[in-house]
């Protein structure tokens, strides 16, 4: 293959990998833009915005507590009429 067309088929590809980073660059800021705008949106629509996440995963502030036994409701027994 003679010099030139090597050096033709080099410099094309190189020009192609550039286009190719440039749009994956792209495609990471986009992402990032998308990504907040849909967090400040969710934030928006939460009544009491969203929840604090301290770096070890835990949430602060108040969770609420389940309800204790004694407050669950008691569901009334079989009559002894109906059973089997």
């Amino acid at each position: 293959m003679p010099y030139y067309e090597l050096e033709y088929i080099l410099e094309n590809l190189i020009d192609i990998l550039e286009k190719k980073k440039e749009a994956e660059e792209g495609n990471d800021e986009e992402m990032q833009e998308r990504k907040s705008s849909m967090m400040s949106d969710a934030k928006r629509m939460m009544p009491g915005g969203m929840p604090n996440v301290s770096s070890s995963g835990k949430m602060s502030g108040g969770m609420p507590s389940m309800p204790s036994a004694p407050s669950m409701p008691s569901f009334p027994s079989i009559p002894s009429n109906l059973k089997i």
